[in-house]
C-alpha cells in the first residue's frame, strides 16, 4: 500500500502557506542590584524616648510597651561587681564569706519586668 506525498516544497493542504510573519521581539532587562559583600549592614538601634528610670527596688512606671501604669516585677542578677566583690573577699582570706555578694542586693543588677505584659523595660545597675 502506498500512500500520496505531497511533492517537495508545498505544505501538503490546498491551500497555499501563509506568509512568514515578521514579529518585533522586545527583549526587556530587569533593573540590576548591586550589593557589596564587604560592606556590613547598618545595625539600627531603636531606644524608647519615654524609657522610665528605674531603680534598685519596685517601680510605679507607665509600660511602654502595653501602656498600662503598674508596679515593676524585680529579679536581681549577679554583675560583674558582684563577681569582683566575691573575688575580693577570697584573696583577702575570707573565702568563707564570698557567698555574700550572692545575697546582697545592693550588689546586683536590678531587672525591672512589666507587672502587666511581663515585657523587660529597664535595668539598674550601681556601678
Amino acid at each position: 500500500m502506498q500512500y500520496n506525498q505531497p511533492p517537495p516544497g508545498s505544505t501538503g493542504y490546498p491551500y497555499p502557506a501563509p506568509p512568514p510573519s515578521y514579529e518585533q521581539v522586545v527583549h526587556v532587562q530587569a533593573p540590576v542590584r548591586v550589593v557589596h559583600a564587604s560592606q556590613p549592614p547598618p545595625v539600627v538601634i531603636i531606644q524608647h524616648q519615654n524609657a522610665p528610670p528605674v531603680g534598685p527596688d519596685p517601680s510605679f512606671i507607665t509600660c511602654p510597651h502595653c501602656h498600662v501604669q503598674k508596679l515593676t516585677r524585680v529579679e536581681y542578677a549577679p554583675s560583674v561587681k558582684t563577681h569582683c566583690m566575691a573575688a575580693l573577699l577570697c584573696i583577702v582570706g575570707l573565702w568563707c564569706f564570698a557567698c555574700l555578694p550572692y545575697c546582697a542586693t545592693s550588689c546586683m543588677n536590678a531587672n525591672h519586668f512589666c507587672g502587666n505584659c511581663n515585657k523587660f523595660v529597664g535595668v539598674y545597675s550601681s556601678d
